[in-house]
Order: C-alpha cells, then sequence, then structure tokens
C-alpha cells in the first residue's frame, strides 16, 4: 500500500510540489498525463514530471531526484527553471495556440520558428510568453539594414553558450548579403543541436553548446524595405501565419483579469468605438486602432480602477463595470 510506504509518499509529495511550482510560474494548465500505453500527446501545453526530460538532456535542477519538462502535441521540452519574475500572460486564443505547437514543433526538430504577419498581430509577444511558459529566458533584438554577419556571430556565440532563446524581429530587413552569411551561421548551431555535442566549431572559435538554446525570427512581408529570405534560410525555420486576432475576447479576458465585472459590455463597447475611429477617422500614419490601443486602453482603466479602489472612492460609474 503507497500510503504505507515512506518512500512513495515522499515521492508523491515532491511530483505534487513540482507541479504547484509550475502552476506559481504561470504555466497554462499544469496536469499530469499518464495512460497504460504510455503518454497521451495533447494539443495543450502541459507540465509533466519524471526521471528525465525526453529528447533533451534534463536540466541540473530537480525535485526529489525528478525532472519536470512541457509537452505538447509531440514536441516536449525540458523546463528551465530561469526566474522571470511575476510578470503578466497572454490571453490564450486558438492563434496563440497554434503559435506555441508551431514553435515548440520546431524547437523538438532542431529548427527555429517564423512568426509573420501584419503588424500589431502578436508575434513577438507570442514567442516571448512561450519561452515564459517553459521558464527560459528570451532575448529580443530588434534587425535593421545596418546590422552585419559580425554583429550576428557575437550574437549566435553567447545565444549557444547560454542557452537563452533569441528573437530576431522584423528579421526581413536586414540586407540579402548579410543573410545568407546568417544563413550559414544558423546552420552551424542547428547542426551542433542535432548532433547533440557538447562544443562544437563557430567562426574559428570552439564554444561551449547549451543544448536548450533556439532562434526565432519574426516578419513583416510585404511592407517597404523588407528583404525576401534567401532559400538556404527558409529551410532553417518553420513558418506561422499570424493573423488579426480576436480583439473582443482579448479585451473581455483582460478586463475579468484586471477586476472589471461588466467585462464582456465594456470589451464590446472598446472594440466597437477602435473599429469606428479606424473607420471614420482620416488616414494618419501615427494613428493605431489594433491590439496596441486596446492594450493601451486596458492598462490605463486597470490603473485608474486600482488607483480609486486605494483611494476608497466609490463614486465611479456603474457603465464602466467598476
Amino acid at each position: 500500500d503507497e500510503s504505507q510506504d515512506p518512500r512513495a509518499a515522499a515521492a508523491a509529495a515532491a511530483e505534487a510540489g513540482a507541479q504547484q511550482a509550475a502552476m506559481g510560474s504561470g504555466v497554462m494548465a499544469a496536469r499530469r498525463i499518464s495512460s497504460a500505453g504510455g503518454r497521451r500527446a495533447s494539443s495543450a501545453l502541459n507540465v509533466d514530471v519524471g526521471f528525465r526530460a525526453p529528447g533533451l538532456d534534463p536540466t541540473p535542477a530537480s525535485v526529489g531526484g525528478r525532472f519536470m519538462h512541457l509537452r505538447m502535441v509531440a514536441a516536449s521540452r525540458p523546463y528551465g527553471y530561469e526566474y522571470l519574475g511575476s510578470t503578466a500572460r497572454l490571453v490564450v486564443t486558438p492563434l496563440t495556440d497554434r503559435c506555441y505547437r508551431t514553435l515548440l514543433g520546431a524547437v523538438e526538430l532542431r529548427l527555429g520558428g517564423a512568426p509573420e504577419g501584419p503588424a500589431g498581430t502578436g508575434k513577438t509577444e507570442t514567442t516571448k510568453d512561450l519561452a515564459k511558459a517553459v521558464a527560459t529566458q528570451c532575448v529580443v533584438f530588434n534587425c535593421s539594414e545596418g546590422l552585419d554577419a559580425a554583429a550576428m556571430a557575437k550574437f549566435f556565440k553567447g545565444l549557444a553558450a547560454c542557452g537563452a532563446w533569441s528573437c530576431f524581429d522584423e528579421f526581413n530587413r536586414i540586407d540579402v548579403e548579410v543573410l545568407s552569411v546568417v544563413a550559414q551561421q544558423m546552420l552551424t548551431i542547428q547542426t551542433a543541436l542535432a548532433s547533440r555535442v557538447g562544443a562544437f566549431a563557430f567562426e574559428g572559435a570552439t564554444l561551449r553548446l547549451h543544448p536548450l538554446c533556439a532562434i526565432f525570427i519574426t516578419m513583416n512581408p510585404g511592407y517597404a524595405g523588407r528583404a525576401e529570405l534567401p532559400d538556404n534560410l527558409q529551410a532553417l525555420f518553420r513558418p506561422c501565419a499570424m493573423m488579426v486576432p480576436d480583439y473582443a475576447q482579448i479585451a473581455e479576458i483582460s478586463l475579468h483579469a484586471g477586476g472589471f465585472h461588466a467585462a464582456r459590455a465594456c470589451a464590446r463597447k472598446l472594440v466597437s468605438c477602435l473599429r469606428l475611429c479606424s473607420e471614420q477617422l482620416s488616414r494618419r500614419d501615427h494613428y493605431d486602432w489594433g491590439m496596441r490601443a486596446v492594450k493601451a486602453v486596458i492598462v490605463a482603466a486597470t490603473a485608474l480602477r486600482a488607483r480609486r479602489q486605494g483611494d476608497g472612492s466609490t463614486g465611479a460609474p456603474a457603465a464602466v463595470g467598476l
């Protein structure tokens, strides 16, 4: 009987503590998946506790001798145990889930992920939020036309050694001549990851390779000044098309998280107001009625509500759900 075996009770307590720690770090759905024939694939991001992380060497950190890793469909990744603070998380929509599956699938295949789409669709934020879910540092770098291959090589050296994720924002702004050299640099790192070596030769130096490093890029196709990626570079990434998200759903959940009671009604009014502004007002380069505007209004409203509650004010109108 497990209730009479102190070792089994200690192992169960360690597993419960590991799952509770994963929940506290902000992982969306923490649960253990098991069946008589093995592990059952799931389309949600799950936390699994076992004696080793499949596919990759486990990280040194462990709880009670057991290691924690995250699983999504057929992809799995060890939990990074990187303390990132108590930060806000994205609202999980079907588009977010699809991007998560693509990026984790790319990491499982030792490739990079490439979300692409118009501005304001959450390409960079989704990549950063996935890094938070797996407790891994994600370094965002905004690319420009003046970036050269030497600067990228220095970036890749640090990335491969420390095991962090990198997200190169607007990657297709780099000149095509530089992209051809960068493709060879990325191929060297990905080949070393697939070979599971501890060190590899890169740009005339021998570097220690961390098995959990990954490279992601975001692109805005069709914009002025954007170059088409070379074929040898496209083969190193799994693309994910990002489209305009459901503003009303995101606004409703964000308002609920901010403590608003009439969140659904407020979200519909906010989205309708911004849509009318985009349709009725004249076109200006500095106008932005997309997700950034929705987020800015919600952040301001949440801060105002918290300040009024701190002052003890009760005269807020019921129409805005305060």
